[in-house]
């Protein structure tokens, strides 16, 4: 099988994406795994309702684990996760490895975020008093950002099916509907040590 934060508490739910007519509708599933019965997933989500969700033989599989400022470099692909008010600044930097640079950027759509807007290449990083300055470029546009010392730092590294077990984590994206009334996960991102995926 190919294997592709905040720590606070996420409210989980079951989305459905609507596409086209003529496309098929995309699944996409957060939640916290409640049980496992063989190939089958059991996810609870924060409402309490159930969804039963299977791998495919090609999904792609992502684990998010915290981190620390050492591992942002120059060269390093980040997503600076900001507030939708901008109130409360930036909320978590999520660090991609060199293998999942190359799966996102195979993906096609709005690759793992429906939002790109904050993902890049660092060019440059240093520290202050007031934490560290980070400069990250997207093409022709580069912007900086500067991240508290506070601020929670994450992995997103290849994933593995025995890591995924009853109270880990889960956002199960790209799934399609079975005959058997399960869900077919094309690409699950989890939370490893304890991490919840910020998606």
């Amino acid at each position: 099988m190919k294997c592709g934060l905040q720590i606070l508490l996420l409210s989980f739910s079951i989305t459905c994406v609507h596409l086209p007519a003529a496309a098929e509708e995309q699944i996409v599933l957060r939640g916290a795994i409640e049980k496992q019965n063989g190939p089958v997933f059991v996810l609870k989500t924060h409402y309490g309702a159930q969804a039963k969700f299977t791998l495919g033989v090609s999904s792609q599989l992502v684990a998010v684990e915290p981190g620390s400022f050492e591992i942002i470099k120059p060269g390093t692909m980040l997503r600076a996760v900001e507030s939708a008010s901008g109130s409360r600044g930036l909320l978590e930097l999520q660090v991609l490895s060199q293998a999942v640079q190359e799966a996102v950027q195979s993906r096609s759509g709005g690759l793992l975020w429906s939002d790109s807007s904050n993902i890049g290449i660092v060019s440059d990083v240093s520290s202050s008093a007031d934490g560290y300055r980070i400069s990250i470029k997207d093409g022709s546009h580069e912007r900086s950002i500067l991240a508290p010392t506070r601020t929670p730092v994450v992995m997103f590294d290849h994933g593995k099916t025995a890591d995924v077990n009853v109270g880990t984590a889960v956002v199960a994206a790209d799934g399609k509907k079975t005959p058997e009334g399960l869900v077919e996960i094309d690409l699950l991102i989890y939370g490893r040590d304890g991490a919840v995926p910020n998606l």
